[in-house]
């Protein structure tokens, strides 16, 4: 397990048994309880950085008044995606927010990686497009675990055909962000007229091992740098671009059920695209 601590609280000491995360911290000042729910940080530099948390399902209160706090969470598995253009990231996960008095509070979240396999659900098991001379159909399952797909581009008329998984996670509306909202979409196979292609798509199981992030409830941009970098990748200040992950584009923490997965089959033609469309659901088993 790593924590990366970006608060002045005293770590002392952490651990992991029976399903659940330990956390003990020591501060200076009591604080007026707390709550613990499954939770987002939602963060974007524009014009200027913003970053924040809040919980996304009913919570749970604490009642930590005096110090040394001992924290609970539950070891849940983490859904999150960060990309570049502009520097905007999504990550969900357990949490707990210390209720600190005159002071930003403290919230502990927990990216925890799944340890089983996960079950896939789909809306519909085959796409298809089917117009004049061209007949492009897809086939998806779920095969332990792992989507399997099979594209054939049978006719004439069309340039290209391809399937593509759009991931979206999107947390509702603030003040701060307007919509929280981030997407990335990720092309799985194509083929050329008269081609036949079998692929896979395995979800991401979320980070090699547990990570407790500790920060105030507004992180600044050092803090999410740091909490990057754990990752293995690094943060700067680029010029023209604005702040953003320097080795790659996009980086995506984890699948999960707090995600929404769209699969499109197109059909590229010379004036126009054809396109259907499936739903897709990702929930790891306990």
């Amino acid at each position: 397990m790593k924590v990366v601590n970006t608060v002045g609280a005293v770590l002392l000491e952490y651990g992991r048994r029976d399903n659940k995360v330990y956390v003990t911290l020591g501060m200076r000042k009591p604080v007026n309880g707390g709550d613990l729910g499954y939770s987002r940080l939602f963060f974007r530099a524009g014009r200027g950085w913003a970053a924040n948390f809040k919980h996304l399902t009913p919570t749970t209160h604490l009642h930590y008044v005096i110090p040394p706090f001992k924290l609970v969470i539950p070891f849940k598995p983490c859904v999150g995606l960060i990309r570049n253009n502009p520097f905007t990231g999504a990550i969900c996960g357990p949490a707990i927010r210390l209720n600190t008095e005159r002071a930003l509070d403290i919230w502990v979240m927990l990216l925890a990686p799944s340890t089983t396999r996960p079950s896939i659900t789909l809306s519909k098991h085959m796409l298809s497009v089917v117009e004049n001379d061209a007949s492009v159909t897809s086939t998806l399952g779920d095969r332990d675990g792992v989507l399997s797909c099979s594209l054939s581009a049978h006719g004439e008329g069309f340039r290209r055909a391809s399937l593509s998984i759009e991931r979206i996670i999107d947390t509702g509306f603030s003040m701060t962000f307007g919509s929280e909202k981030i997407s990335l979409k990720e092309e799985i196979v194509s083929a050329e007229p008269g081609g036949v292609v079998d692929a896979e798509w395995v979800p991401v199981s979320g980070p090699g091992e547990p990570v407790v992030f500790i920060a105030h409830s507004m992180p600044s941009y050092r803090a999410v740098a740091e909490l990057i970098q754990l990752f293995g990748y690094t943060v700067k200040r680029r010029a023209l671009q604005g702040p953003g992950i320097v080795e790659i584009n996009h980086l995506i923490i984890g699948d999960g059920e707090h995600a929404k997965y769209r699969i499109t089959l197109t059909v590229e033609k010379t004036m126009r695209t054809l396109k259907d469309e499936a739903e897709m659901k990702i929930t790891w088993k306990t």
